[in-house]
């Protein structure tokens, strides 16, 4: 029981820690408790690894802080907070300890920020190899960091090797979840991104149209996650100019994200863009204008 716990409490961190958020670059208070309460589920459960349980503690504060520099751009002090982590855990003999593997993926986080791929590159693979060591009986973590090792090489051109690893992860899920999980449904749109980024159509829409739905079932169907995934299929039918297809979902990704429009506004704005566009360009400016001075007041309500 508390292993299963342990599971779904570090598969939401992972997922959420790096998250962006529109309230701004406060660390998530949920998401800080759900990470003291997996290191006292450790401490407790015999899955500590020799570390002490004020050691993990400390540990997840240097973590959590080096995160939220990390939102906040501030990229060197960041990691020099989570390099202190690794090195209080090493100090304790937890060199192939789960929360060093964390600390260096998060440093990979971080190098990649600052555009110093081959770094980040090394974390990645440095925190996975640990992972392996320590023989963690559950998968988020390794998930986490191939989707992680994934999306670099994506910012590279290396799409070969970003989808390889993005199948590896979404592989992980699936066996440890099974297929009808929100986390699937992510890996689901990491690896439709990746084929729409190079032009593969064909191959990304399934994969949108099983995320949307997956995200339906778990979520609801006025989720902002289902917005966001209504969009992305919305943008792979607009790119292939088929508005018919593409002007629906838009059109129910703004119903979703209009009724909270400043906590969601990065793919509000971008639905009313490309929502905008459509109209234009099937000569329907009057709609067109309507949903431009929508945004525009809702930029200045931000502004």
């Amino acid at each position: 029981m508390i292993m299963c716990i342990i599971m779904n409490l570090k598969l939401f961190i992972a997922e959420n820690i790096f998250a962006n958020t529109q309230r701004g670059v406060r660390m998530n208070k949920r998401i800080l408790i759900l990470m003291f309460i997996s290191v006292f589920c450790l401490s407790k459960s015999g899955y500590s690894k020799d570390l002490k349980a004020s050691t993990l503690i400390e540990c997840a504060k240097l973590n959590a802080q080096g995160v939220s520099l990390y939102k906040q751009g501030k990229y060197e002090l960041a990691i020099g907070v989570t390099q202190n982590a690794i090195q209080i855990a090493e100090e304790q003999g937890g060199q192939n300890h789960p929360i060093i593997a964390q600390s260096m993926n998060n440093l990979g986080l971080m190098y990649k920020a600052l555009g110093n791929y081959e770094l980040a590159e090394r974390y990645y693979k440095f925190s996975m190899t640990i992972l392996q060591i320590a023989k963690e009986q559950d998968n988020s973590a390794m998930a986490m960091g191939l989707n992680n090792l994934a999306a670099l090489y994506s910012v590279q051109s290396k799409y070969q090797e970003a989808e390889s690893n993005y199948k590896q992860a979404l592989s992980l899920k699936i066996n440890q979840f099974g297929t009808n999980h929100i986390s699937v449904a992510l890996s689901l749109i990491n690896i439709a991104d990746l084929y729409f980024l190079q032009g593969l159509y064909e191959q990304a829409e399934p994969l949108y149209q099983n995320a949307i739905a997956i995200r339906e079932r778990k979520l609801g169907l006025s989720h902002p996650l289902v917005a966001e995934g209504l969009k992305k299929l919305g943008d792979l039918y607009y790119a292939q100019s088929k508005y018919d297809k593409a002007e629906p979902l838009y059109k129910r990704s703004f119903d979703i994200l209009g009724n909270a429009p400043l906590q969601n506004n990065t793919v509000l704005f971008s639905t009313i863009d490309n929502l905008s566009s459509i109209y234009k360009k099937t000569n329907r400016g009057d709609e067109a204008a309507k949903f431009e001075n929508y945004a525009a007041a809702i930029r200045a309500k931000i502004n």
